[in-house]
């Protein structure tokens, strides 16, 4: 459902309860003492969930406990989402219910669509048979379900998935784009209340991640805008999607919605919780493929705001709004309603998913108590006879039961992806080996190699008995001498990994580990698993694994004599977290003292002993088109007589580690040197980085990898000798840790 549609329905009446209700309610004692919950609880959430508002015969959900009518699409398609996630948590438990949901849908929606594309530089007519109708849907609802088409396509390696989302996919961006005010949203599909070219986050928003996640799939396709009269790849469409909706990202970290085309007619400045979900989730994607401290920045700014906005206090925890839209105009709403009628419950589920999903792709761990707070409050306050969870999380399930389906599913979906997150998730199919739920040669997801020898056939194969978790575990053994290699690629952005497995081993074969290759330049790493105990479990890792071309083979190697064995279970490739300094507490935008200053806050300027050099370095406020970057301030040198300066910081304190440095830089050129310096970190000489290449009109991004950092501190610089007139501009600064 659209945002357009969603205000139509929203109710007056509901937005008028008093304040002291809401005061109330919020201070009600949950249904019972709280108890971490685990994985066991949320699975028990999630039969409960499917008992009540799941019909197998179709393969549809209720739409509420009452009501047993068909959920609508985009309510439909978080769900299906989320299911995803249980899936991931569970070793493939729900594998074939991802795919029941998917086709009970599609029997429902499927029509034959044609339509004209160039695709590749070839013109060509499409016929789909199994389009999506969608009933009176606009463009995101057709993009939820893209999400959750794509997420299933990963879980079940069904192709008609990844076909119908990729083809639905193409027609968004062939046909529903343009240029016009921004990068927007190309008429919502249907033409709401007249407006015309409406351009709103709710449909843009979702591109971006939506776009890289086909681009693993489909990374060098091009497609054919019809308005803009060029063609495309998946990343350019995410860029220039994402681009337009930070348009709409304010100074303070808030969203606003959206705009007509020309900026000048409907113009949307309400506040809506999904939209901070969609831009973490974007911002996300995009750091992934990128790591550039931008799409951090993005992110943090816009969950730190939605964190001090859409959050009502709770037993001394910061609890998700119950309610979608929180403004009018860019006004604050004061006010909540406890019942669920004429509520989009779906909103806050989207928020938290976005937010776990950035945490994860990005290391920013400081949220996860924040979402396992709002988890364990909606588990807390179930209906403990059946144990449903209710739409507004820090309200108890009373009797009866309550709670639309759409609304239910968020804290369900919460506590599986928080759970996720705590323990790392994996890029891996079927990393538990639980998928197939029976004894097999050939588990899902992995391959094995017998060396040419039939003798070595079986030696690999998945087996119930004591897991790490779950039921099931990869086990190599034979009752006679063996050689084998189980393994999997997983495709990954580049960075930094960590593989691990948890391990149990006879020992004395004559080699047997856990092994990652195929990861770009650099041999195999291996991590020996013979000398682990053979009783218990112990997690053997590899880290520091350099993912340079977006994927990586992870094994489990054995040679050995007869009789001896080795037991793996939940096998993980993670990326290393990656922390960054706020700019607020190092001033690393130089918006901290609210003016332009000869002396910014934390920063020195050296002037080599040559009072001529005095008042080169400074902040300043520019207007467009030479602006900051981010924020209102940036750093320059410049002076109209020739000079030499260095400003720099010495940034203490630092676990010792891995860094990089960046920041974004304009340049006039032709200075004798201006450079991004690093020293002061330990052993090694100072590390520098060339500014005076950069363009004098746009920002470029320079950057210093690897940064071994050993004395706990390093001192970040920048260095300009240069002639009378020449300048460099810098803002967004980074210290980000592997």
């Amino acid at each position: 459902m659209s945002v357009l549609q969603s205000c139509r329905r929203l109710s007056l009446v509901a937005l008028l309860f008093v304040t002291a209700l809401a005061t109330a309610l919020v201070t009600a004692r949950p249904a019972k003492a709280a108890q971490p919950y685990t994985l066991d609880n949320a699975e028990t959430a999630l039969t409960a969930f499917l008992n009540t508002y799941y019909n197998p015969g179709n393969g549809m959900f209720y739409a509420s406990i009452s009501d047993h009518s068909p959920l609508d699409l985009w309510t439909s398609a978080y769900i299906r989402q989320g299911l995803c996630t249980a899936n991931a948590n569970t070793g493939g438990k729900y594998r074939q219910l991802l795919r029941d949901t998917y086709y009970g849908f599609e029997r429902s929606e499927a029509t034959t669509f044609t339509w004209t594309e160039t695709v590749n530089g070839v013109q060509r007519t499409t016929t789909d048979p199994y389009w999506w109708t969608g009933g009176n849907d606009a463009n995101d609802d057709y993009l939820w379900n893209i999400s959750a088409g794509l997420c299933a396509y990963e879980a079940t390696r069904d192709p008609h998935l990844l076909q119908e989302v990729e083809a639905e996919t193409r027609y968004i961006l062939e046909t529903q784009l343009d240029s016009r005010a921004g990068y927007g949203d190309y008429g919502v599909w249907h033409d709401w209340k007249n407006i015309g070219d409406y351009k709103d986050i709710s449909t843009t928003g979702q591109l971006p991640y939506i776009a890289m996640a086909l681009a693993k799939y489909f990374p060098n396709q091009t497609m054919y805008n019809n308005a803009l009269g060029q063609s495309y790849t998946y990343k350019q469409y995410a860029k220039m999607t994402y681009d337009w909706s930070m348009l709409w990202l304010q100074q303070d970290g808030s969203i606003l919605n959206g705009t007509n085309g020309s900026q000048t007619g409907y113009y949307d400045k309400n506040h809506y919780m999904m939209n901070v979900g969609l831009i973490a989730d974007s911002a996300a994607a995009m750091y992934a493929d990128t790591h550039d401290p931008k799409y951090l920045s993005d992110g943090q700014r816009v969950i730190d705001w939605g964190r001090n906005r859409f959050t009502i206090p709770y037993q001394g925890k910061q609890i998700l709004w119950p309610q979608w839209l929180t403004s009018n105009g860019g006004a604050h709403y004061n006010l909540w309603v406890d019942p669920d009628q004429n509520q989009n419950t779906v909103a806050k589920g989207i928020m938290s998913r976005g937010i776990v999903n950035f945490l994860n792709a990005t290391g920013q761990k400081q949220y996860l108590g924040w979402m396992h707070d709002n988890a364990q409050t909606a588990w807390d306050n179930r209906h403990l006879s059946d144990n449903l969870l209710y739409t507004n999380w820090q309200v108890p399930n009373k009797l009866p039961a309550n709670g639309l389906a759409s609304g239910n599913f968020t804290g369900i979906d919460l506590m599986y992806r928080v759970l996720d997150a705590q323990s790392g998730a994996s890029s891996l199919l079927n990393a538990g080996f639980e998928t197939d739920g029976a004894r097999t040669n050939a588990p899902f997801g992995w391959l094995t190699y017998g060396f040419g020898n039939s003798a070595n056939d079986g030696a690999t194969f998945a087996e119930q008995k004591d897991a790490h978790h779950g039921s099931y575990v990869l086990t190599q053994y034979k009752n006679s001498p063996y050689q084998t290699y189980a393994f999997q690629t997983a495709h990954v952005p580049n960075g930094t990994y960590t593989v691990s497995a948890w391990v149990r081993s006879s020992g004395g074969q004559e080699a047997a580990y856990l092994d990652v290759k195929d990861f770009g330049n650099g041999a195999d790493l291996t991590a020996d698993v013979r000398g682990v105990p053979n009783s218990g479990w112990t997690q053997v890792s590899i880290p520091n694994v350099p993912v340079t071309n977006g994927q990586a083979t992870i094994g489990v190697y054995s040679k050995a004599s007869a009789g001896q064995w080795i037991n793996v279970d939940d096998v993980l490739l993670t990326p290393a977290a990656v922390t960054t300094p706020a700019y607020t507490a190092r001033n690393f935008s130089f918006e901290d003292d609210g003016k332009a200053t000869q002396t910014p806050s934390r920063w020195t300027a050296y002037n080599f002993g040559n009072t001529a050099n005095d008042g080169s370095s400074f902040t300043e406020k520019k207007a467009a088109p030479y602006d900051a970057r981010t924020g209102d301030y940036t750093l320059t040198h410049y002076k109209s007589s020739a000079y030499r300066v260095y400003t720099s910081q010495n940034v203490t304190g630092l676990p010792n580690g891995t860094y990089d440095v960046t920041a974004w830089v304009r340049s006039s050129g032709g200075q004798n040197a201006a450079y991004l310096d690093v020293k002061d970190f330990g052993n090694g000489a100072d590390l520098t980085a060339d500014m005076s290449d950069a363009s004098g009109s746009t920002w470029t991004l320079v950057s210093i990898r690897n940064v071994p950092v050993t004395n706990g501190q390093a001192t970040i610089g920048f260095y300009s000798d240069a002639g009378a007139g020449q300048w460099v501009n810098i803002d967004d600064v980074n210290l980000a840790k592997h």
